[in-house]
């Protein structure tokens, strides 16, 4: 059985270092939204040289949810409601692993 957690995040290249990154959970950007990149230092755009779509795991059956990116704060939240939704209905499944928690400020970490 796979190991399963409801979530969302967006994958950019980063065009100075050339390594791919994740944005995920609260760290998700809106369309236009710059952020910074720890891979080399400065800023991106999301929708320019930053991500440019945003992926969904909602389903146990590994199908993803591939979107454009949120287009303004309310669209965002309701993508993570989404998230949040879906993991409350795994929740009380007997033999899935404990939900980590997404942190709450900053990058989270290095893609693949």
């Amino acid at each position: 059985m796979m190991n399963f957690e409801p979530a969302i995040w967006q994958e950019y290249d980063c065009p100075i270092s050339q390594i791919d990154y994740d944005l995920d959970g609260q760290q998700v950007c809106i369309v236009g939204e710059r952020f910074y990149c720890p891979l080399c230092g400065s800023y991106h755009t999301a929708g320019e040289d930053g991500p440019n779509e945003t992926v969904l795991w909602l389903a146990e059956d590994g199908s993803m949810i591939f979107r454009e990116l949120p287009k303004d704060a309310e669209e965002k939240a309701a993508w993570l409601a989404e998230v949040a939704h879906a993991r409350l209905m795994i929740k009380d499944q007997p033999g899935l692993p404990p939900l980590r928690r997404e942190p709450q400020h900053g990058v989270s970490g290095v893609g693949d």
